[in-house]
């Protein structure tokens, strides 16, 4: 299905055995401290303990790093801690488990394109429990290593270990991409279906980066395979409307707006996101339409009303833009998050201020 003869080939790729491998003075480092409690603490909860206090401090980064690279640099997310406990697991004999959560996605957005990025994380497995005859066991006893620990309440499933190595090769490709580098997003998506050959979001940005090389042909095959094999994806219909939007085929688009209008979905990120491209591509009215839904569904959501902000920003309308804004800064909740609110709003009251200073003077 990949139109090869568009891409020139990389092969400076990061080989698989690489994102799991530690250095030699980083495996010296954890087996230190791992040993040095002794049996005094159960071992799965050594690696837990470990990076809590060593890797959780470290910087967030948007992206994708293996093992190694993250504690070298300082930096980290959920993969790159999910690749560390794999290593270090690995190294001391542990059992564990990769999980997905069933929770919104992250969304890169560039030139009206939509890639959602998904949250992993590990479940380490006590290598103490024996089960008991004749007891049902309907996940073993463990602890969660995750990134983002105030995620609960949410469902989660898990991933092989190929199946990660493909998110990973896939959010490698998506960083590409958003580079602008286009052949090594191509190498890097190829080998992401290589270890998964179906999957759906690594289908979505073939299709993207088809059309980026003027293959509209190719993109529209991947888009239409998704929607018939995986079912309607907001992201995949968005990339594919915006295409026809794009050729002028607009009959088309509708159809396909249509469809995402009528899609049954209680996350409000949803219409989050639909909103979003369409603030991107300049279309405001929809976009707000898109935002109020989001809201209605999701009145707490502090990025739809910063969402909502711009937009008023952009049709003119400061006041009501500053009036999205102050709710967006009551809902903020973390302290970067609503000073970076809180410095917007403030900048568009001094421009209204220098308006209104402007037209009082003779």
């Amino acid at each position: 299905m990949p139109n090869h003869a568009l891409f020139e080939p990389v092969g400076d790729l990061k080989p698989v055995d690489q994102i799991f491998r530690l250095t030699k003075s980083q495996e010296e480092r954890f087996l230190e401290v791992f040993h040095r409690r002794g049996d005094r603490v159960p071992t799965h909860y050594r690696i837990r303990d470990y990076l809590e206090s060593r890797v959780f401090r470290l910087d967030y980064v948007d992206s994708p790093l293996s093992a190694s690279d993250a504690l070298e640099r300082g930096e980290m997310n959920c993969m790159a801690v999910a690749a560390i406990s794999i290593a270090i697991s690995d190294l001391v004999g542990l059992e564990y488990e990769i999980e997905i959560l069933d929770t919104m996605p992250a969304f890169d957005r560039t030139e009206h394109v939509l890639l959602s990025i998904h949250h992993v994380r590990t479940r380490i497995l006590d290598p103490e429990y024996r089960a008991t005859e004749r007891v049902v066991v309907l996940q073993r006893p463990s602890v969660i290593i995750d990134y983002f620990p105030f995620r609960t309440g949410v469902n989660s499933r898990s991933l092989s270990r190929d199946e990660f190595v493909a998110f990973y090769y896939r959010n490698l490709a998506v960083d590409a991409l958003l580079k602008e580098e286009i052949d090594r997003a191509f190498s890097l998506a190829n080998r992401a279906l290589e270890f998964e050959p179906n999957q759906p979001d690594v289908l979505n940005l073939m299709g993207i980066l088809h059309s980026r090389r003027g293959d509209v042909v190719s993109a529209e095959h991947y888009y239409d395979y998704i929607i018939n094999v995986h079912g309607l994806s907001p992201s995949v219909l968005t990339n594919y409307r915006n295409l026809l939007v794009r050729q002028e085929r607009y009959d088309e688009a509708e159809r396909l707006e249509a469809r995402l209008e009528e899609m049954e979905d209680p996350n409000p990120f949803h219409w989050v996101e639909l909103g979003e491209s369409a603030r991107v591509a300049g279309d405001y009215r929809q976009a707000l339409r898109w935002f109020r839904m989001s809201l209605e569904q999701a009145p707490y959501l502090h990025e739809a009303w910063w969402r909502k902000a711009m937009v008023y920003e952009a049709l003119g309308e400061p006041e009501r833009s500053i009036q999205a804004l102050s709710r967006a800064v009551e809902l903020a909740g973390r302290p970067a998050t609503e000073r970076r609110y809180t410095g917007k709003m403030e900048a568009l009251k001094g421009n209204i201020g220098d308006s209104a200073r402007e037209q009082s003077r003779p």
